[in-house]
């Protein structure tokens, strides 16, 4: 019999807390309707639905047992999966790919295989993937540095055992060729490479790079992570001594979430002797 001035209402899927609904004033007797900011992921499967009222406990009522309902959802899936490769890089000594489900329904497990200069050299089993979602790996494959004047041709082939009911089946390979081009991949001398800073447009996320050495550099390797998973690779051209280029690296970024942590890394694999090599990295967190 008394006005709420506002409340919190929690949702809950399968035991785990997955977004929150402020609740304005209500009056005794009030009835609203209310809504979650929550993708719905389509698993095929039963689901529990828990909405709680007052979630957080902030306020004092007659009857603190009757705040919650629980309901059984079974979602079902229209359209088909759609797996693609939507990049190939090195880090180190592996080979790196992003595979995304670019359809309208889950892909049920399905196998990934790496092939170099016509050879499988290596397989992956990859779990479900929901729509839209789009995954970083690595294959368990040693790749070594390439010899002069030497070119590999890397495949990276989704759902190389055709078991995934796909809307498009020929989309699911992408091919690069990584060559050796002569330009020595190490340097010294007064170079110092630094991040200024990260900002995201488009498609990509935007980084500035500075050489605060006096030397030029040849080239350099930026490493992109987000939430300390290796995610892309960047090749820096040359850069003379105090030299600012603005780069930019292809990735969904969008679908980043608050406090999801971006880092980027000058001269990732720290092939290049610096000045200073504690200065290599900046960090960005998504707000």
């Amino acid at each position: 019999d008394k006005t709420v001035e506002s409340s919190t209402t929690y949702l809950y899927v399968d035991g785990e807390l997955v977004a929150q609904d402020d609740v304005g004033v209500m009056a005794p007797h009030q009835t609203n309707t209310e809504f979650f900011e929550y993708t719905w992921r389509l698993s095929g499967k039963e689901d529990e639905i828990k909405v709680v009222a007052d979630g957080d406990n902030s306020v004092d009522e007659e009857n603190e047992d009757n705040n919650e309902k629980i309901e059984y959802v079974t979602a079902t899936q229209t359209g088909q999966p759609d797996l693609v490769i939507a990049d190939i890089f090195i880090g180190g000594d592996h080979v790196y790919y992003r595979i995304q489900n670019t359809g309208e329904a889950t892909a049920n497990t399905s196998t990934t295989t790496l092939t170099i200069n016509g050879e499988i050299v290596a397989t992956n089993t990859e779990e479900e993937i929901p729509p839209g979602e789009m995954l970083t790996r690595s294959f368990t494959y040693t790749w070594t540095p390439l010899a002069e004047n030497e070119t590999r041709i890397v495949t990276v082939t989704a759902d190389a055992a055709n078991t995934v009911d796909e809307s498009d089946e020929n989309n699911n390979q992408r091919t690069e060729t990584f060559a050796e081009t002569g330009t020595p991949s190490t340097a010294t001398g007064d170079i110092d490479l630094v991040i200024l800073d990260i900002f995201l447009s488009g498609n990509q996320i935007n980084y500035r790079i500075q050489n605060l050495g006096s030397e030029q550099v040849m080239s350099s390797t930026t490493y992109i992570y987000v939430n300390d998973e290796l995610v892309g690779v960047d090749q820096v051209g040359v850069m003379a001594g105090g030299q600012t280029n603005t780069e930019g690296f292809d990735y969904p970024w969008q679908s980043l979430r608050e406090g999801d942590i971006i880092k980027i890394v000058a001269d990732g694999p720290n092939n290049i002797q610096e000045t200073d090599e504690l200065n290599n990295e900046k960090t960005y967190i998504v707000s």
